[in-house]
This record gives structure tokens, C-alpha cells and sequence, in this order.
């Protein structure tokens, strides 16, 4: 399919006469190609009815300690497909950050009422360093151990995960960066505007989930006064 330049705004009656022209597919073959194209971030909604091609990288990351890998291995044989959790590394920060992180901890986000169990759970496994949801005081002396720590900690509701593979998205991660205590941990407050500014600039983001989500965390006005003036206007303020 031609895209044409970056600046050009579609809406999506004329990318079915686009793809219409240069294809022989029927009208509902049309709309799952766009709907294909939008959730790979290959296009992005920046208002109502109005798309872009993104040429930004997509998000995505593995878990690599053993550490992790165990804890993923345990989550995903006893609490079953359909709940929700996510797990992630801290140094996976890494992607942003001047200052590299050096240590993994593993954090667990996982529903609230499934918190305790979950902390249970990986401690009668023979985990070790498993804290909930720990002080910053805490989390300073477990973390001097060797060996990687894990963190369990509430997963907010309706938060943007992706959980068949149980990962945090791109647009959880940016407004985490901005107002978790948890995570604001692992870095200086400094960093933070360049982390934000690293992941609107060159990662495709739906800014309808980043709004939303931050809505949820009271920190709508933080996150807008961090987007570079360049996408003010993509992201509606």
C-alpha cells in the first residue's frame, strides 16, 4: 500500500479507497487489513477519524533472568489464562535511560485481590527478596542482596496490558515512569522528561491509551506538560 509522506491525514473512508484501488479485496477483508494495520501501530489514531503512518519503532521486550523466567513459568501454571498480571524487568528501563540501571528486579503487577496469594505463592516456591509492595526504604535494603529482588504489586484496573503475553504496553510504561512511586525508585526524578520525550518522540503510542490510563492515575496534568511541543497537537492538548 503507497503511504505517501508522514504528514498526511487519512480518514478511514479514504484509506478504503486507497486500498480498494491498489487491491481486489471485499469491503470486510478492507476493514481487517486496517484494523491489522492500526493494532501493529503501523497506523496511528491521532483523533477522531483521523490516522497517520507511523514509521516509529514498536515496543516490545523478554524476560531474560532466570529469575524472572521462573517467576513467569510459576504465575502462568497456578493462577490459570484468565488472570491478569503482567511482569516485567526493571532494567528494561534501560531503553530510556542515560544512567543504566545495573541490578534486574523483577516486578510483578497482578489484580488486588490475587496480591497476597501471589506474594505467598512465590515465597513457599523458595523465592527470595519477594516484596509487597515495598517502602523505598525496603526496597534499598533488599535490593543491596544478591540476586534479584521481586516486587508484587497491585495491577490498577483497566490498566493498558497486553495479557496474552502478559506484558505492560508502551502506554502503561510512559505514565508509570511519571507517577509510580514504585518505579520512580529505580531512577532520578531528573530522567524522567527525557524518558518521556525518548518515548513519544520514536515509539509508536496510542495516545488515547496513554490519556486514559493517566486519567486513572490522577496525573493527566503531568504527563501533558511532558509531551514535546512537536506532538501537542497529536496528543489533543
Amino acid at each position: 500500500m503507497k503511504k505517501g509522506n508522514k504528514e498526511n491525514i487519512y480518514s478511514r473512508k479514504e484509506l478504503i479507497k486507497i486500498i480498494s484501488k491498489e487491491s481486489c479485496l471485499c469491503s470486510s477483508a478492507i476493514y481487517k487489513r486496517i484494523n491489522k494495520m492500526i493494532a501493529s501501530r503501523e497506523l496511528v489514531r491521532i483523533a477522531n477519524d483521523q490516522y497517520v503512518f507511523s514509521n516509529k519503532k514498536i515496543f516490545d521486550y523478554s524476560i531474560v533472568s532466570n529469575v524472572s523466567l521462573r517467576v513467569f513459568d510459576k504465575l502462568k501454571t497456578k493462577l490459570g489464562k484468565g488472570a491478569k498480571y503482567i511482569i516485567y524487568e526493571t532494567t528494561l528501563l534501560n531503553m530510556f535511560l542515560n544512567h543504566l540501571i545495573g541490578k534486574s528486579t523483577v516486578i510483578v503487577e497482578v489484580e488486588k485481590e490475587l496480591l497476597e496469594s501471589v506474594f505467598w505463592l512465590l515465597k513457599e516456591e523458595g523465592f527470595k527478596n519477594v516484596l509487597l509492595n515495598p517502602s523505598e526504604n525496603e526496597n534499598y535494603i533488599y535490593n543491596s542482596y544478591d540476586g534479584s529482588c521481586i516486587i508484587i504489586k497491585s495491577l490498577i484496573s483497566k490498566s493498558p496490558i497486553d495479557n496474552k503475553s502478559h506484558k505492560t504496553t508502551i502506554e502503561k510504561l510512559v505514565v508509570d515512569i511519571v507517577c509510580d512511586k514504585t518505579l520512580n525508585m529505580f531512577f532520578e526524578g531528573a530522567e524522567i522528561s527525557c524518558m518521556v520525550e525518548e518515548i513519544l518522540n520514536n515509539y509508536a503510542v496510542k495516545f488515547d491509551s496513554v490519556r486514559n490510563y493517566a486519567k486513572r492515575r490522577h496525573c493527566l496534568g503531568r504527563i501533558i506538560d511532558l509531551v514535546p511541543e512537536e506532538l501537542k497537537e497529536t496528543f489533543n492538548v
